[in-house]
Order: structure tokens, then C-alpha cells, then sequence
């Protein structure tokens, strides 16, 4: 992988780990690893740059990591963290909050 190649990728998986998600062009992600498809090696080189990110930012587990493949571009979402709110955004622009399952539980 090129240098400026390296230093973009991990630029993308650095905004996983820190901001919850991060969208890049499947042209990128080919051109970064010089490949003619996407395959597990490569996959597997994403999982493990953000595995490594995690650690470096203190992550106590990794987060579960997720991609969202569009026609032109991909998204990679890591899971939530506990202190991250969720919310559904209404027709009317209300915003309804995910209600922790435990939290229903006990209520």
C-alpha cells in the first residue's frame, strides 16, 4: 500500500473508531489496497486496522463493526457505545430515543 494510500485508509478507519461511522467510495478502498475485487483479505485488513485504532484509543472491547455496501460507496458503522444516544428521527422532526432494553425491564 502506498504511503498516502495507508495514511487515507487509516484516516477512514480512525473516524469509525472515533465518530461511530464513516463513508468512503468503493474506488478508494481498490486503489488503497491495489486489488481488483474486495475480498476477505481485504475485509480482514479493515478489521484489523480498527481493532488496532480501538486499542489506541482505549476501547475496553471492540466494538462490533459493520459495512453498508451501496452502488458507488460503502459506509462502516462500529457499534454504540453506552454513553452514545440513539434516536429516531420523526416525520414532524421529533425525535424519539432508543429505550436501553434492560432499563424497560426494570422500569
Amino acid at each position: 500500500m502506498l504511503t498516502h494510500h495507508d495514511v487515507a485508509f487509516s484516516q477512514l478507519i480512525d473516524r469509525v473508531a472515533r465518530y461511530g461511522a464513516a463513508t468512503c467510495a468503493w474506488d478508494d478502498l481498490y486503489a488503497w489496497f491495489g486489488a481488483e475485487e474486495i475480498d476477505a483479505t481485504v475485509w480482514r485488513a479493515v478489521y484489523a486496522r480498527f481493532r488496532e485504532i480501538c486499542t489506541h484509543y482505549g476501547f475496553e472491547e471492540v466494538p462490533q463493526l459493520q459495512v453498508y455496501r451501496f452502488d458507488a460507496f460503502f459506509t462502516l458503522i462500529r457499534e454504540g457505545a453506552d454513553d452514545e444516544g440513539v434516536a429516531i428521527i420523526g416525520a414532524e422532526g421529533e425525535l424519539e430515543e432508543e429505550d436501553d432494553e434492560e432499563d424497560g425491564e426494570d422500569a
